[in-house]
């Protein structure tokens, strides 16, 4: 049973006395009814929350000429213990969001170390990879056994090589001053230095 001298009878005695109704208030202090109504059922369950319900009982009191710390302390007094008990509950959810974050912080903070030398571990491998793979390339040209024609040509003569089943050619060739080579009839360039020099042509 309510209290008679309660917070929701008072507060409807003086909106009645004030000739006001539930949608006039509604007007005057842009409360939705439905929470003016539940002020005076002082059923609280439907409100978005403790901070609204004071602010909301502090409108109505200052829309019906009631006293506003009055009112509140009457709710206050009413339900001090559900209050005292919601702001219980939301300390340690807030403690619990912390301690997660912390934690998480923490997992992250140990792993960054095993991760940045993990990172370069496979930074030294793929050096290394690349380092080997050059020089195998390397050798491999080296080792690539050469097709020798042993022809030795005059000034101003010319001579076609078939290298159609070789993936690279190298050719020797002297002095720079007598010799010209072309590929499929496009000439090719080559440094001119005065000594013997290999010459290598990608298909």
């Amino acid at each position: 049973m309510k209290d008679l001298n309660g917070l929701g009878i008072r507060l409807k005695e003086a909106r009645i006395a004030k000739g006001l109704t539930l949608d006039n208030l509604q007007d005057k202090t842009k409360i939705q009814k439905r929470y003016l109504a539940s002020i005076e059922d002082e059923d609280y369950t439907m409100m978005p929350g403790a901070f609204y319900i004071r602010v909301f009982i502090k409108q109505y009191a200052e829309a019906v000429g009631l006293d506003e710390e009055e009112m509140l302390a009457l709710y206050q007094e009413a339900h001090g213990n559900a209050i005292q008990e919601e702001r219980q509950k939301a300390v340690p959810a807030v403690l619990q969001r912390s301690t997660v974050g912390l934690q998480r912080n923490a997992r992250l903070q140990e792993m960054l170390p095993k991760v940045i030398v993990a990172l370069f571990i496979v930074m030294i491998l793929v050096i290394i990879y690349f380092f080997l793979r050059d020089k195998s390339t390397e050798t491999g040209l080296e080792s690539e056994p050469l097709k020798l024609s042993g022809t030795v040509m005059s000034a101003g003569e010319k001579v076609g090589i078939d290298v159609s089943d070789a993936e690279k050619t190298r050719i020797r060739v002297g002095e720079p001053k007598v010799e010209q080579l072309t590929e499929n009839g496009k000439r090719i360039d080559y440094p001119t230095k005065l000594v013997p020099q290999n010459i290598i042509i990608a298909q």
